[in-house]
């Protein structure tokens, strides 16, 4: 029962007490009135619904901020009428109702109601719990329906510009690189297909497979023509506020969306260790869905990430998205140059950029969504 019940049911119970200790037929009629109307209202709802409730939630997987719809198909399995009811889904917390309707016996009825997705993050959603209540809101019951489902909503991209011209840029080579033995990297063994360079077979390769019949080619790659890494501090520390970390996500999304529309492969870094991609790799969705479950208390330095960055990789673009840069973070932001053509620093900060020991690198700083992509904007085509 509902609070309201409880008090309801005490104080008829205390004033049919009171009408029949003073024998004060008043009170002993309100009292009984009371009661009937509590046990009125239990019996409306002592029976179970029998009601079948089917849920698909589409699509389910979304960016944040677009629709997300959970489906409820409806059928009344009971001999008598389904009076309605209210439908109650938890998604991240947060609790969405969605209004049922009355069903006469067999009938079936479909209704809809829309997912939060303002949230990154994989969000369970429970199972459809039905709440009905008696006219007078005395009593309450809750039956659930159906089992959990998952809601994963992905990080917004934002309207970054294509990385085109830095691309195009890159095409005559790394302007400080100091790799001694240029830019080719190796990527796989394989097999040897006609048209294949025949300086590439790999002989002590080919020789393990001789039986096979087969010839073994050596397949490298120029990692610096026109790859894009993009590094994304996720250290909730790192940021004034939970938002400033949500936008440095997105900003790290978009950047990626960016590099692929400009036709470039990439690498995604966190600080928190985790990696997706490489000098072959330009599919989007399994790297939002990294950005997505990112988490913002994993251990890692950004000093770190941008060390091994430079160690390990070279090529056209290098982002770097943190918060406010400090001097040593700079200086580790500044030294991919030895590295990549192109070094972008987004700061998620209103502060002004700062320029000892950043030769070469430029700087895209904003702490909204508009600020920040107008400023990407500007800066890919200076």
């Amino acid at each position: 029962m509902t609070r309201l019940g409880w008090s309801a049911l005490v104080l008829a119970l205390a004033v049919t007490a009171l009408g029949v200790t003073l024998r004060w037929p008043a009170a002993l009629a309100i009292g009984v009135a009371l009661l009937v109307v509590v046990l009125v209202a239990l019996s409306t709802l002592v029976r179970p619904a029998d009601v079948r409730i089917e849920r698909r939630i589409s699509p389910s997987r979304v960016r944040k901020g677009e629709l997300a719809i959970a489906h409820l198909s409806l059928r009344n399995r009971a001999r008598r009428s389904f009076p309605g009811a209210v439908g109650v889904q938890e998604v991240g917390g947060v609790e969405v109702e969605v209004g049922l309707p009355r069903l006469r016996r067999g009938e079936e009825d479909v209704r809809t109601s829309v997912l939060p997705t303002d949230r990154r993050g994989q969000h369970t959603v429970t199972p459809v719990v039905l709440r009905r209540s008696d006219p007078f809101g005395l009593v309450r019951v809750e039956q659930r329906h159906g089992g959990e489902g998952q809601l994963l909503v992905l990080p917004r991209v934002l309207e970054f510009r294509a990385l085109h011209d830095s691309l195009t840029r890159s095409l005559e080579g790394v302007a400080d690189d100091t790799t001694p033995h240029g830019t080719m990297t190796f990527h796989q063994m394989r097999e040897y297909v006609p048209g294949d360079d025949i300086r590439r077979i790999h002989w002590p390769s080919t020789a393990k497979v001789a039986h096979t019949g087969q010839l073994v080619v050596r397949q490298d790659v120029d990692d610096a023509q026109p790859f894009v890494v993009v590094v994304v501090d996720t250290r909730a520390a790192r940021y004034a506020d939970a938002e400033g970390l949500e936008l440095a996500i997105d900003a790290a999304a978009s950047a990626v969306v960016a590099a692929t529309t400009g036709r470039a492969p990439f690498e995604l870094r966190t600080t928190g260790g985790e990696r997706i991609g490489g000098p072959n790799h330009q599919a989007v969705d399994p790297a939002l869905e990294l950005l997505a479950l990112a988490d913002a208390d994993a251990p890692g330095r950004l000093t770190d990430e941008l060390t091994s960055v430079r160690r390990t990789r070279s090529g056209a673009v290098a982002v770097v998205v943190t918060g406010p840069a400090d001097p040593d973070e700079l200086a580790a932001v500044a030294a991919l140059r030895q590295r990549f053509s192109r070094v972008l620093l987004l700061s998620i900060t209103e502060e002004d950029p700062p320029h000892a020991g950043s030769a070469g690198v430029t700087f895209v700083h904003g702490q909204d969504a508009p600020t920040l992509t107008a400023a990407w904007n500007v800066a890919i085509r200076a």
